[in-house]
């Protein structure tokens, strides 16, 4: 498995070079408030809600990587699922 498999997000500049896309213009719309950034975390969990393919998750990575290279991120990923032509009620008879 490569980086990209992995969800590994590349360093800025060749973000910006290489794809020069969406996420790198939601990274240039986030910032840090230093006023919190001491002391430095160690570990830091980005939650993402998954509607824009997680292109926030990875430009939010981008800048926390940059501002904090010793920091460990995780990401936590809230999703649903929407399965068509399904009937969801179900009916307590079915299971006597």
């Amino acid at each position: 498995m490569n980086d990209s498999e992995l969800g590994r997000v590349e360093e800025p500049s060749r973000i910006q070079a290489s794809r020069g896309d969406e996420v790198a213009q939601r990274a240039a719309n986030y910032e840090i408030d230093e006023e919190e950034s001491d002391p430095e975390p160690g570990h830091l969990v980005i939650f993402d809600d998954m509607v824009a393919g997680a292109s926030h998750f990875k430009a939010m990575k981008l800048v926390l990587e940059e501002r904090f290279p010793g920091a460990t991120l995780s990401g936590l990923f809230l999703a649903r699922s929407i399965r068509p032509n399904q009937d969801l009620v179900i009916s307590i008879e079915e299971f006597e």
